[in-house]
């Protein structure tokens, strides 16, 4: 298992955003990337006892995700990348673009 240690932990996210069971049918069918990131920031500290999630410009085709209060690692900021690729993925939208634009900051297009 070798490769670059950023591009693993990118795949390493992305496997795991397919691997929630029931709940990709729920996310592919019955969301949109736009209601699932509104839900998710809503959401954040019933499943996390850390940071917070905030969305900005959360428009059709676009939206801007930061993780706010977490220490910074490059591998968890390429993780997360990866969470949101899969995550994408499950939505149907296949070829979105993610764009880091600062630490644990996302820009998200497709």
């Amino acid at each position: 298992m070798g490769g670059d240690p950023l591009a693993r932990a990118v795949e390493i996210g992305r496997y795991g955003a397919s691997d929630i069971g029931f709940l990709k049918f729920f996310v592919r069918f019955a969301m949109n990337p736009n209601k699932l990131a509104k839900k998710t920031q809503e959401s954040w500290k019933n499943f996390y006892s850390f940071g917070e999630l905030e969305t900005e410009n959360n428009e059709r085709g676009n939206i801007e995700i930061a993780l706010k209060g977490m220490p910074y690692f490059s591998l968890y900021e390429q993780n997360f990348r990866g969470v949101l690729q899969g995550v994408m993925e499950l939505t149907g939208e296949k070829n979105a673009s993610i764009e880091i634009v600062d630490e644990y900051c996302y820009s998200i297009k497709w």
